[in-house]
């Protein structure tokens, strides 16, 4: 997923803004129509937030009850129904095996883009992941938490309305999926588990800018930047999940995150 620290391609100073502006163009669409929108995973990644990342499909999050209405939008220009990506697919064996770590995910595929050439259209998505909100305990009514892509109002005044996740908007996001996976909470969706586990990784590594030649602090210790991030952490589970891998150095086991679950006093959602 990561590119070279040094590749420009993946800096964001060097990405035109008319480059985000055509990424983007599904979300200004599903705007135009009165469906509020997130812009999700690597593309808030790499375009909000410095994250020298690929991208892949465009995760946009909407309120849960207007996932079909957005998928219909989308589907009236040329964007079609299609198979969830056999990378997000469950290997292990068990009751998971062979599905999607997103139930109600609707994946939608350009008509355009040959199977020989899938990124053809770039910067134009070629596959859109349409998500519900609720899978990480976001509210688009809660715009606090979100900030703009601030592409300019010459480009259209459409993209002012695009959400896009404040960096602990966005980890907390990740965490709430991690803690509450949409597939049960019995046994973890492996696959989707390492896909977001993933993405908190580099989030994390590109704030705190770890030093792999020198050794990490003590247990129990931060590093600086690590205090801060746990400062800015707005909900329980989140500073909960990042302290447990601060002061551990390790990820927060499933024995782990089912206690926490069995003491939360919060409902998830």
């Amino acid at each position: 997923m990561i590119e070279s620290d040094n590749d420009p391609k993946y800096i964001n100073d060097s990405i035109p803004s008319c480059e985000q502006h055509e990424r983007v163009v599904a979300l200004r669409k599903l705007i135009a129509r009165g469906i509020p929108c997130i812009l999700w995973a690597e593309d808030a990644m790499r375009y909000a937030h410095r994250v020298p990342t690929c991208l892949f499909d465009q995760q946009i999050l909407v309120p849960d009850h207007l996932l079909q209405e957005a998928a219909a939008v989308l589907q009236e220009g040329d964007y079609r129904p299609t198979t969830h990506s056999e990378h997000s697919l469950e290997i292990l064996p068990g009751p998971h095996f062979g599905t999607s770590p997103f139930p109600k995910g609707i994946r939608l595929k350009h008509r355009d883009v040959p199977e020989d050439h899938p990124y053809k259209l770039e910067p134009i998505p070629t596959w859109i992941l349409l998500l519900p909100q609720s899978y990480f305990g976001l509210s688009v009514e809660s715009t606090e938490r979100f900030q703009s892509l601030e592409l300019g109002p010459s480009l259209s005044p459409l993209n002012a309305g695009i959400l896009v996740p404040k960096y602990h908007t966005l980890l907390e996001g990740l965490v709430r999926f991690l803690i509450y996976q949409p597939t049960g909470l019995d046994i973890p969706h492996a696959c989707g588990e390492l896909q977001h586990t993933v993405l908190v990784e580099y989030l994390l590594t590109y704030r705190v800018e770890y030093n792999e030649n020198e050794a990490p602090p003590p247990l129990g210790q931060l590093y600086p930047a690590e205090h801060q991030i746990l400062e800015e952490l707005q909900t329980q589970e989140a500073r909960w999940y990042i302290r447990y891998l601060f002061e551990r150095r390790a990820w927060p086991s499933s024995d782990a995150t089912r206690e926490y679950r069995g003491k939360d006093k919060i409902p998830p959602l």
